[in-house]
């Protein structure tokens, strides 16, 4: 057991000092372009190279499947908030697994209201990567925004 304690130590002590393996930093690296470029600004033409075709991806409203249900993912959170945001609140890599906090903003408009109200979601996210690209992921979502 105590071996077992000093390995695990010595493995967080390597990633707390920023000396991540080159297929972390890549994983990072993805995930980080998913958050900041596809979510952050729309830049679905990103998700063939970065979302495998067989990725699964585990979130609140069900399951989706593939690039194709990433874009409808996005699009639907965006479409309820036009002006949405992104925030990664921190980004950890371990082997093939990403952990993701972020927090995301925007403004809503109901449907019979003529004023917004401003949205705030905070998650955490568990993404698995092979050959430089998302296969699974696993996301909860705060249910009461802020």
């Amino acid at each position: 057991m105590e071996e077992l304690e000093t390995a695990h130590q010595s493995e967080e002590w390597r990633i707390d000092q920023g000396n991540l393996r080159c297929d972390e930093m890549d994983n990072l690296r993805i995930v980080r372009l998913l958050l900041d470029e596809v979510w952050g600004t729309g830049a679905f033409h990103l998700l063939p190279g970065i979302v495998a075709p067989t990725y699964v991806g585990h979130i609140p409203l069900g399951d989706h499947y593939g690039p194709d249900g990433v874009r409808i993912e996005i699009q639907t959170y965006r479409a309820v908030l036009p002006d949405l945001t992104m925030i990664i609140n921190e980004l950890l890599a371990r082997g093939n697994k990403v952990v993701r906090r972020f927090t995301v903003t925007g403004s809503f408009t109901p449907a019979a209201m003529h004023s917004s109200r401003s949205i705030v979601l905070e998650g955490i996210g568990i993404d698995c990567l092979a050959q430089g690209q998302l296969i699974e992921s696993w996301i909860k979502i705060d249910p009461l925004p802020h």
